[in-house]
Parts: structure tokens; C-alpha cells; sequence
């Protein structure tokens, strides 16, 4: 196997670790790659090597099969390399680890680690099949901070196996979510605190007041004692009867009421006034018609004014009437001013009619000013 003795963080790699921190995103670490490029002794130097963005030559690429922390700041991949493919064998003098940010697809992975082997071990083509593990030592910021890609069709190794299988966790401190991406290790050690608080609330004989008792929930509406929670499907309005199904009921009513008010008090105020010519009526004994005004359904205040200039000796009786025949005011004098307020239920028209009577019906003449009005009140 080859001997590599010194690895290097490139300044890529360097940028990256940093964007990972400040941007709050996982180092994601995409496949191992080797080949056999050779270096001068200048090449080989740590300034040249921390400059290098690729391999000198590549030839192969490899998926890891795990990731582990070796120090504090430093963890151990893993890779399995094989000749799988391999037509022609070539001396594996370097390595490099590629990398990118979780998520970052867009972006391209860049060369993080570089290693140039001491010693090249040489790699035979297919037709001499063989494989082996090779570990990869290189520098992190925070181990949690930490991914690696298995979408390479990477080879799951035996002893990597049995910490999958047979897996050594704590319990966690508190019951908390389990969150997409999190390792396997931080989920069981939830997942086993979650099973001690309910095997503890399911077996102590005490009630836990954070959890509510299924005796605690009711389907009424009428209970005045605290401590109880109601049944859910009061909240639901398509439940016939439900608290729910009440309330969608008032409001349908209450939205019903307030438009017709609405458009009620949009014709609070209407004004409409006819009349208002000076006419001339024989003094005859007979009725004659001077004003008509016609209202629709609401509450009217209609008054009629009549100002009259007549002949002397002459007698004047006035009537506001509706169109049914009913009498709503009479006044007599020379000068009438008849107010009447109505309710009415449906179209209705109002008449202001007239009487002058005179000894000489022949020459007698009667000169009227006359005005009907109605506002709405409702």
C-alpha cells in the first residue's frame, strides 16, 4: 500500500471550511480521488501543494463507506479502492478528497485535501482483481458539522457494519424532535429517552400534569369546572350540532342581517319632492287632484304644504290619501300644511287633493302653491 505521509488543506479547502462556518451549512464530502501524477521537489513543497485545485493525473474515483472522528477537529474517512474497471495499472502517488457545502448543488465540489505518497504502491488492471480499505486523515471545524456522499454505489465494510447493527448510543437528556439529517446515533439516543417518559407516565400511578387524562375530555358544552379539555369535533361546523356548527350558523344570520341593514341605512335620507307650480282651481265644490308622489317599501315622513290665495268667502279642504283609498290626513283653512309619517310594506303612491266651494261658483277662483315631500327615515 502506498505511504503517504503529509496532507494538506488547500486554499479552496480552507475557503470552504470557512464558508461552512459562517454560513451555518455541513461539509459535504463528495469521493475520494486518486492518481498518478509525479511531482518535482518544488511540487512537493506544502506552499505549492496548498495552491493545487486538482490532481496532476487522475484515474479514479471512489465513494467512502464511512466517516468517524479521529480528534476533535479531525476525522478518519474511509474508502474502498478497487480495480474494478481498470484497464490499465498505474502507481497511486496521489490522493485527494473531494468536497462542496450541503445543498449546493448548483456549485462545483473542489479539491479540499491533497496527499502525495513517499512510497507508490502500483494498482494492476481488472484481470488481476483487487481491493483494499483506504483511510484518509483530514481537518474539520466541528465533527457534527459533517457529511459524506454514498451516492457512488460506496461498499458498506464489515466493521463499519456492526456499529450500524449493533449500535453503541446514549440517552438523550430531554424528549426532543427527531430532525431530517440528523445521524443514527443522535435518533436512537432521542428515541430511547421518548420510551423511558412513556413506559414512566404509562406505569406510575401518579398523574404527570403535562399529559392530559383521556377522563379529561369531554363532548358538552356546559361544564363549569376547570381541568377538563372538549372533544375536539366541537370545533368542526360540519358536525351537526357541534359548538362549531352553531356558531357558522349565527354568523350566516348575523352576515344575513347586517347586509339588510346595510342596505337599509344606504337609504336612510332619501329625498323626493314633486310639485311646487302655482295652480288654479274653480272654486266649484269638486275635488281636484294637485300633487302625486310614489314611495317605495321603508319608513316615509311625507308632508304636503298647500299655500292658498282665494277668493273671499271661499272654503278650502285639502286630503293626502294613497293610492288604496285611505285617508292619511284632512286639514281645512286657507293655508294647510298636512305631515304624516308611514310605514309602508310595499310600492305605494300618494295623492294631495283640493276642495274649493264658493256662493259663486261661477267667478270664484282659487290660486294654490303646492308641494308634497317624503324623506326616509328607515
Amino acid at each position: 500500500m502506498s505511504s503517504f505521509k503529509d496532507v494538506y488543506l488547500t486554499k479552496r479547502g480552507t475557503q470552504l471550511l470557512a464558508r461552512s462556518v459562517t454560513e451555518g451549512l455541513r461539509l459535504e464530502f463528495t469521493k475520494m480521488v486518486t492518481g498518478n501524477g509525479i511531482y518535482s521537489e518544488e511540487e512537493r513543497t506544502k506552499a505549492s501543494l496548498l495552491e493545487r485545485t486538482e490532481l496532476k493525473s487522475q484515474k479514479q474515483e471512489f465513494g467512502f463507506s464511512s466517516v468517524a472522528v479521529a480528534e476533535s477537529n479531525i476525522i478518519k474517512l474511509k474508502a474502498m479502492v478497487t480495480n474494478i474497471g481498470l484497464t490499465e495499472g498505474y502507481r497511486i502517488t496521489e490522493i485527494g478528497i473531494v468536497a462542496r457545502l450541503e445543498g449546493k448543488t448548483e456549485e462545483e465540489p473542489i479539491l479540499y485535501s491533497i496527499a502525495v505518497a513517499e512510497e507508490a504502491d502500483y494498482l494492476p488492471s481488472q484481470e488481476t482483481p483487487i481491493s483494499y480499505i483506504q483511510e484518509y486523515y483530514t481537518k474539520i471545524s466541528n465533527a457534527e458539522n459533517i457529511i459524506i456522499n454514498l451516492e457512488m454505489g460506496s461498499y458498506a465494510l464489515a466493521e463499519d457494519m456492526q456499529s450500524v447493527l449493533k449500535p453503541q448510543f446514549k440517552e438523550n437528556e430531554e424528549i426532543e424532535n427527531i430532525e431530517s439529517g440528523e445521524s443514527i446515533f443522535s435518533i436512537f439516543a432521542k428515541i430511547k429517552r421518548a420510551i423511558r417518559g412513556l413506559i414512566e407516565h404509562k406505569t406510575s400511578g401518579d398523574h404527570d400534569s403535562r399529559y392530559l387524562q383521556k377522563s379529561a375530555v369531554i363532548n358538552s358544552n356546559t361544564v363549569t369546572e376547570a381541568g377538563y379539555a372538549l372533544d375536539a369535533r366541537q370545533a368542526n361546523p360540519n358536525v351537526s350540532g357541534s359548538l362549531g356548527a352553531q356558531i357558522s350558523s349565527l354568523n350566516r344570520t348575523f352576515t344575513t342581517q347586517i347586509s339588510e341593514l346595510n342596505t337599509n341605512l344606504a337609504k336612510i335620507g332619501t329625498y323626493i319632492k314633486t310639485g311646487g307650480d302655482y295652480v288654479s282651481v274653480p272654486a266649484d265644490g269638486s275635488e281636484h287632484l294637485i300633487a302625486t308622489i310614489k314611495l317605495n317599501p321603508g319608513t316615509w315622513v311625507v308632508s304636503a304644504n298647500i299655500n292658498c290665495w282665494v277668493t273671499e268667502g271661499t272654503t278650502i279642504y285639502t286630503r293626502l290619501s294613497d293610492s288604496g283609498g285611505a285617508e292619511r290626513h284632512y286639514a281645512s283653512g286657507g293655508e294647510n300644511n298636512i305631515v304624516t309619517t308611514v310605514i309602508l310594506q310595499s310600492d305605494i303612491e300618494f295623492t294631495v287633493t283640493i276642495n274649493a266651494s264658493h256662493a259663486d261658483t261661477n267667478g270664484a277662483r282659487t290660486f294654490i302653491a303646492n308641494s308634497i315631500k317624503a324623506v326616509r327615515i328607515m
